[in-house]
């Protein structure tokens, strides 16, 4: 049997349930029992509902990624801590870039001052710091 070329659930599932378990759409495509990349890409273009299927999944494969983390973190060795310091900066950059939202850089937002001044209040301070430097006699030459 050949590639797939026409869109099947069952196929659709596979690939779904690959990348959940932490394959990326390269690897699943490149086993000749499915569909090529671009055969793929195709089908989520056409089917709305497939292409919804294979972004949940990608979520969970962040989730996978954030269980690699935990694990490649616990079983650490000194001997084995840079290899796994490059391992952790890829999974949780990968992790981050298939679910932002949970795995992503939190920006925290700080606003300063407070609640209740009026503009007309820094309008007239600033009225009276004008009236003051030019009410002050120039100097005489």
């Amino acid at each position: 049997m050949g590639r797939p070329s026409s869109y099947s659930d069952k196929v659709a599932d596979q690939i779904c349930e690959r990348l959940i378990e932490g394959e990326s759409l390269v690897q699943i495509c490149a086993d000749g029992n499915m569909p090529s990349r671009v055969t793929v890409y195709r089908w989520m273009e056409a089917n709305p509902g497939f292409e919804t299927k294979c972004a949940r999944a990608r979520e969970g494969q962040a989730d996978y990624m954030d269980h690699l983390i935990w694990i490649t973190s616990r079983d650490c060795t000194p001997e084995s801590a840079n290899a796994d310091r490059v391992r952790l900066s890829g999974l949780q950059w990968r992790a981050s870039k298939l679910a932002p939202k949970k795995y992503g850089e939190r920006s925290a937002l700080e606003l300063g001052g407070s609640i209740g001044h009026r503009h007309e209040d820094a309008l007239d301070a600033l009225d009276d710091e004008r009236s003051r430097t030019t009410d002050t006699p120039k100097a005489q030459e």
